[in-house]
């Protein structure tokens, strides 16, 4: 405390400010007290002095807080009050300065400041969310970043502990709750993973670790925890809100409270400070003591009798007393006042009054406790996570870790990471130029994010993904860079199996399709001339014999066709190796081409082979190439299980579960299948009659195809069946709204001939290397055209150029040199064959070749082994014969 005159000379001063500043009583009586103000202080901010003299109209009881030079040149913070002692009439006479060394208040609030930060920004760089529960208050704190773990605006959703439990995933919550009772049974942390499903659907999976405490008498008081969202593995960029307003309210100054007494202990001068403390506002306290202001405010009572207890003391003692008083407040809280009390005397030694002086450090007694349990939880968190972590500030030097990187430096460098120290000193010095680059960007704003290796001792090799951030204050100012890295060993050696399994895999599938598509071209060649010639002799052979023969030939080469051809298409199903041509098709197209194809087989048995065609046709959505299989497969079980009677398709329109449907029934009067073979039949390699028993020839695969194609299609198939009475099997296409077309308009865009045909017979290139297939080929079109056959494309160009051809028939495999699609392809160049049709004809007939070979610029597509309906119906419709 000093006197000051009101022109700032000091007059008087206490042995504490002596000791505070350094100067001797005799040294400030001859200073100004404008001296011993920081300059910068003094002319920044002159709330107290303008031009080295006091504010003449000055607010009386004014506190500040400013810099002081002590004699020895060091700078201390002192919070000054002033109050004038005035004459009789009003007038200021001399200020009564009392000063209080506030500097180690300065240093704990900056390190609690700093600290506070610190726990901020590492939670946003880790993207790590914590949370404390008080028990007896029943009271949740989250932080800001938790609630952008889970996708929520905490401004929005709060609080979040009354919904936490909600949106714990049902299947976890019980094991959840079972753990961290355990924890409780045990004294012990937990630590869980667990998911949660957020208010928008998402599912996130969450690592948590909680801990609880305890008071001295076991008593469970508190949890403290973490939350960290391993679903996306990456730093959140949101600072806690949360910290932020306890880091505020934590470095906030506490007002001091001023009383003046008399001689006898009577209140002269009190402030607002005081006057609120103890709810005296609105009481005449002046000339009263204590003990008499206690009747005004009973609650203090306690706290009156004590002061005035400790006055007393003061005033024995004869010197200036300093010590710590709890005053207890109404609403249950305390506040811990440090009071000074300065005892001033007469010249005869009587009592003429004391100052009391009292500064609320409430609020740092509780930062001293707040910055020991931050560091500690700051501890706690990051060697919680399973990460390496390392903060260095702008000089590169190390200024907080986690013990997993302690850990690693030791295992990878032989060195341990340690505080204070430069962070080139635990890395390799290959790295160093680089780490130091990838810092220094940090520093700058620029963050990093890659992946790197290491080979640890023993050939052990690990990978880890890095990361470089920035680490700043709420001001923008930078204090450093965190480094960061997760092991991913485990996910790139997955990775690497996962690319080798897959380029296997590709390989696999090219061998499949080759093979497939290889073994469908070299038995459909020969079984082309096999089945060829037995339908030419059908129709020369007269003797019943030699036609029995005859038809026992064709069957069983048709039964092997079936059979080859089922093998693969099912084969083809499984491995979803094909391509669809789904466009709009005539459905009873389909029918009748497969009743012509299967009307020599029913005569064969003596059955009758019909259809009935529905009048408001509709066009369905559908594979051209995958309904022909569905039909030819019902169709071919149909005649083969009916001994007499008849086969029959009809065809008609419905509507149903609101879609549009044209539903063909192939009804047979066959055999018939029981009841408990009706799943049976649609499994692969199962018949109704099986092993040594069964009656009937076949592999079993048909109807197996046929439900995995509609199935393809978006079809269905329903079966009703008796037994010995026959069966009726409905399949249900895809329809769109409109009829069909009654007239072939060129929808399908096919090439069409521009040769007019009119009192001509027309003339076909056949280009074919097998001499059987293209001696039957021509023996099938002798009827309807002229044919010429060339057996290679050299020979097929001699043909084209010496004559003009209304149509080519060109097979696709020609033996060595060109194939028939390169034929195509330069037969297409020359002026007057670009619009003539071309047919492909190929033994390759898996599900997708008919569309690639049309892309080549083929009109027509016809599959080895063919009839000679096929072929010649095919013909007259491109010739328009």
């Amino acid at each position: 405390m000093i006197i000051i005159q009101l022109d700032g000379r000091i007059i008087e001063s206490n042995e504490s400010f002596q000791k505070m500043i350094g100067y001797s009583e005799k040294d400030l009586r001859l200073m100004n007290i404008s001296q011993l103000m920081h300059t910068d202080d003094s002319e920044s901010n002159p709330v107290l002095f303008t031009n080295n003299s006091l504010v003449e109209k000055i607010r009386q009881n004014n506190r500040v807080e400013k810099r002081l030079i002590r004699k020895d040149g060091k700078l201390i913070w002192g919070r000054l009050t002033l109050t004038y002692l005035k004459d009789n009439i009003g007038e200021p006479q001399l200020g009564i300065l009392m000063i209080e060394n506030i500097s180690e208040n300065k240093k704990i609030e900056t390190a609690l400041r700093d600290s506070e930060q610190l726990l901020a920004e590492s939670q946003k760089q880790a993207n790590i969310g914590s949370w404390e529960f008080y028990i007896d208050k029943g009271e949740y704190k989250w932080s800001r970043q938790t609630y952008y773990i889970f996708n929520m605006d905490p401004d929005v959703e709060r609080p979040l502990g009354d919904k936490y439990w909600e949106y714990v995933h049902p299947d976890d919550k019980q094991r959840l709750f079972n753990i961290s009772q355990r924890a409780i049974q045990t004294k012990t942390s937990y630590r869980v993973a667990h998911r949660m499903i957020l208010p928008d659907g998402m599912v996130k999976y969450i690592e948590s670790i909680g801990k609880p405490f305890f008071d001295e008498n076991g008593k469970l008081i508190k949890y403290i925890g973490t939350l960290l969202d391993v679903t996306q593995n990456k730093i959140s960029k949101d600072i806690l809100k949360e910290s932020e307003e306890r880091l505020t309210s934590l470095i906030n100054a506490s007002p001091d409270i001023i009383c003046f007494k008399d001689g006898e202990g009577r209140w002269l001068i009190a402030n607002d400070s005081d006057l609120e403390l103890f709810e005296l506002k609105d009481v005449s306290y002046k000339g009263k003591k204590d003990s008499e202001l206690a009747a005004y405010s009973p609650f203090y009572k306690d706290a009156f009798m004590n002061c005035e207890t400790s006055d007393e003391q003061t005033w024995k003692k004869g010197t200036i007393t300093r010590g710590e008083e709890i005053v207890e407040k109404p609403v249950g809280n305390k506040i811990v006042l440090d009071v000074i009390k300065v005892p001033i005397f007469y010249e005869d030694g009587k009592r003429k009054g004391l100052v009391v002086l009292g500064r609320d450090i409430s609020k740092r007694k509780k930062a001293e406790e707040s910055l020991i349990i931050s560091e500690t939880n700051y501890k706690t968190l990051l060697n919680s996570v399973d990460q390496i972590f390392v903060l260095v500030d702008t000089e590169f030097k190390v200024i907080s870790y986690n013990k997993l990187a302690k850990k690693m430096s030791q295992l990878l460098f032989g060195k341990r990471v340690k505080l204070g120290g430069s962070i080139f000193e635990f890395v390799d010095n290959a790295s160093i130029e680089k780490i130091k680059n990838r810092f220094t960007n940090a520093f700058n704003g620029i963050s990093f994010a890659g992946q790197i290796n290491f080979n640890l001792p023993g050939n052990d090799k690990k990978w880890f993904e890095i990361h470089y951030d920035t680490v700043k204050t709420d001001e923008g100012k930078v204090l450093g860079a965190a480094f960061s890295a997760t092991e991913i060993t485990q996910r790139k050696l997955a990775e690497q199996e996962l690319t080798l399994a897959k380029e296997k895999a590709e390989q696999a599938s090219l061998f499949k399709s080759t093979l497939m598509s290889n073994m469908s071209h070299e038995f459909r060649t020969p079984m082309s001339g096999i089945l060829g010639f037995a339908e030419i002799l059908e129709q020369e052979i007269t003797d019943p014999e030699q036609l029995e023969m005859l038809y026992a030939i064709s069957n069983s080469g048709k039964r092997l066709l079936n059979t080859l051809t089922s093998l693969l298409k099912y084969s083809q199903l499984e491995s979803e190796i094909f391509d669809t041509n789904i466009r709009e098709l005539k459905l009873s197209d389909i029918i009748l081409y497969n009743v012509n194809n299967y009307k020599s087989f029913a005569v064969s048995k003596n059955l009758e082979l019909n259809y009935k065609i529905c009048e408001n046709e509709k066009y369905i959505i559908a594979d051209d190439d995958m309904v022909k299989h569905i039909l030819s497969n019902i169709t071919d079980n149909a005649i083969k299980f009916t001994k007499k009677g008849s086969v029959y398709f009809e065809l008609t329109y419905e509507q149903k579960s609101g879609k549009n449907w044209m539903v063909c029934k192939i009804i047979d009067t066959g055999i018939g299948i029981a009841k408990d073979n009706m799943d049976l039949i649609f499994q692969g390699f199962r018949q109704a009659s099986e092993g040594i028993g069964r009656v009937f020839e076949g592999n079993g695969l048909g109807l197996a195809i046929v439900k995995k194609i509609i199935g393809i299609l978006g079809g269905e198939i329903e079966v009703e069946s008796e037994i010995n009475k026959g069966s009726v099997f409905s399949i249900y296409f895809p329809a769109k709204e409109e009829d069909v077309m009654d007239e072939f308009d060129g929808s399908d865009k096919k090439i069409q001939s521009e040769v007019s045909l009119k009192n001509k017979t027309p003339r076909v290139l056949l280009i074919e290397d097998n001499k059987s297939n293209s001696a039957i080929t021509k023996i099938f079109l002798n009827e309807i055209c002229k044919v010429d056959i060339a057996d290679n494309a050299e020979s097929a160009f001699e043909f084209v150029k010496q004559n003009q051809y209304s149509a080519i028939i060109i097979d696709i495999h020609l033996g060595p040199g060109m194939n028939g699609i390169g034929v195509a392809e330069e037969i297409r160049k020359m002026e007057n064959y670009k619009n003539i049709p071309m047919i492909a004809l190929t033994g390759y007939a898996m599900y997708g070749d008919r569309e690639k070979l049309l892309s080549f610029g083929f009109t027509e597509y016809i599959a080895k082994p063919f009839t000679k309906y096929t072929i010649t119906e095919a013909l007259k419709k491109l010739l328009k014969m």
